[in-house]
């Protein structure tokens, strides 16, 4: 009898993501899929904010900040930087107040690439006003 490693076996939930994943890499179709927020109550409530910012669309960690009542910008980068889930909740979407595309956990290469896949223009590697949210 020959033993299957346990990472070879497929679920049906496994491959359900894979295929939403796929579809969001390949053709932008963005998903939902349940999931559970982990962290402070003020990362998750960051978590919250930053999952309503539309494709193609940005906003500033200051944005973010101020629409928590909050002046901690930093910590709202921090929040971003610890983002269990950076598909479902599109951390790259969130730069800083200049356009600059701040940090990302894949580097600013992809971060740059994933912006310019959902429409975002990218000039001298800052994001252009028009691209902001105007409110969270």
């Amino acid at each position: 009898m020959k033993l299957i490693k346990k990472s070879y076996i497929r679920s049906k939930k496994a491959d359900n993501l894979a295929r939403k994943v796929n579809s969001w890499i390949y053709y932008g179709l963005s998903f939902e899929y349940p999931f559970v927020l982990r962290g402070t109550a003020f990362e998750k409530k960051v978590y919250t904010l930053a999952s309503k910012i539309p494709k193609g669309k940005v906003a500033s960690y200051k944005q973010i900040a101020d629409a928590l009542g909050s002046q901690a910008y930093r910590a709202v980068g921090n929040a971003m930087k610890k983002n269990p889930v950076p598909l479902l909740v599109p951390c790259h979407r969130v730069v800083n107040t200049d356009g600059k595309l701040g940090g990302y956990g894949g580097g600013l290469e992809m971060k740059k690439r994933i912006l310019m896949k959902e429409g975002v223009e990218i000039i001298n590697d800052r994001v252009p006003e028009e691209y902001f949210v105007k409110r969270l």
